[in-house]
């Protein structure tokens, strides 16, 4: 029993870490993307802040819900915010398009 919590705890905290490590590269790839994009596009900057904010929502959600399995009882399962997105924004659709030309 006691492995197999040691186990579950690895894997939790292997988790965490992907959800932060995820979050935080997108958070800042369009807080970037929105800083350069600010003055000569605002709307383009308001796109970032928007999936700056979803990110970090959905990175508290999942959070919340891995670590519920570590309270006592475990597996408790915490709501979403109302105004958290289903599906995290990847860093390939999050924000403006890009493209390049040579």
């Amino acid at each position: 029993m006691r492995l197999a919590a040691t186990a579950e705890r690895a894997r939790i905290a292997r988790e965490l870490h992907d959800v932060v490590a995820h979050s935080l590269s997108v958070v800042i790839a369009q807080a970037d993307g929105g800083r350069y994009a600010g003055k000569a596009d605002p709307e383009a900057a308001t796109g970032a802040l928007e999936a700056i904010a979803a990110t970090g929502r959905q990175a508290l959600t999942d959070m919340r819900s891995l670590l519920g399995v570590l309270r006592e009882g475990g597996g408790e399962e915490y709501a979403p915010s109302p105004t958290s997105p289903r599906s995290r924004p990847s860093s390939r659709t999050s924000g403006p398009a890009v493209s390049t030309s040579t």
